[in-house]
């Protein structure tokens, strides 16, 4: 599978010129490609952010892209350099668990290890910068059409993140999951997904976020997706369906790996649910 395409996600920055110096690379070896940068504001090291962002940005990819990824707090270890690869999309960065949340969504049709003397870089390969000097030419060889089994040899597996809490306690009434991600706006993004009533169509659990660990809030609102943020916003902090499916809560005093706890209650007009926070013991 070749393409065009190549779509970057660093915890580069814009400060420095990392980033361009990626882009430059790639475009060097492939100049008809085309690059979409996904972000580069990934907080420095955090594979788990990363990972989410993998898996929110994949499904809007043309077919055929090529998903370039480099966080990479593991340079110039014995962690692997790997191209993932999917029936409409490739991925080249580290084997940390970067692609993790992806290959749960849909399992890959297999793993590459990349050895670098056949991606056949343009210059020496450093301890420290293997985004430039390894993955931005693996994608670029990918771009210009290079077979995907020509630049390394094939492996069983990949490092793997452990999948976010959700846990459903059916006696209880209760789903469990976690807040894994705090976006640009101050959203917390949790594990737990769309939650429809059974039976009936349209339906979506929202729930107020409180500001007391352990308080049960009142005044909860049942809030259709289709209403969107401007119904959210004026309640108190709304947990509604962000863009990706997950359940996503407006800002509010909650911290990253808490849990987010879905009450499922009558489904009465404006009282459908509740949604508690408690610190994790």
């Amino acid at each position: 599978m070749s393409s065009s395409l190549i779509a970057c996600l660093t915890d580069f920055g814009g400060r420095d010129p990392y980033a361009g110096v990626l882009k430059a690379v790639a475009l060097g070896i492939a100049p008809s490609s085309r690059w979409v940068d996904l972000t580069h504001a990934i907080a420095p090291g955090a594979v788990r952010q990363a990972a989410l962002a993998v898996w929110q940005s994949a499904p809007y990819l043309p077919e055929g892209s090529i998903l370039l990824g480099v966080v990479d707090p593991g340079v110039g270890s014995s962690r692997r350099p790997i191209i993932v690869a999917w029936d409409r999309l490739l991925a080249v960065g580290p084997d940390n668990g970067l692609f993790s949340y992806l290959a749960a969504a849909s399992p890959p049709q297999w793993i590459i290890e990349i050895h670098p003397e056949r991606i056949d870089p343009p210059h020496p390969t450093s301890r420290t910068f293997h985004g430039r000097d390894l993955f931005a030419v693996a994608a670029a060889r990918l771009a210009e059409g290079k077979p995907v089994e020509s630049l390394g040899d094939p492996i069983s597996g990949m490092t793997l993140l452990p999948t976010p809490r959700l846990e459903l306690e059916a006696k209880r009434g209760t789903i469990t999951g976690e807040v894994i991600h705090f976006d640009h706006f101050g959203n917390a993004i949790t594990s737990i997904g769309v939650l429809h009533r059974q039976g009936e169509s349209g339906g979506l659990f929202g729930a107020v976020v409180g500001h007391d660990y352990g308080k049960k809030m009142s005044g909860v609102a049942a809030l259709d997706h289709e209403a969107g943020q401007g119904a959210a916003q004026q309640l108190d902090p709304v947990v509604d369906r962000d863009d990706h499916g997950h359940g996503e809560a407006g800002p509010a005093g909650v911290d990253r790996g808490e849990r987010a706890v879905v009450v499922l209650g009558s489904g009465e007009a404006g009282h459908w649910g509740d949604c508690r926070r408690r610190r994790e013991s």
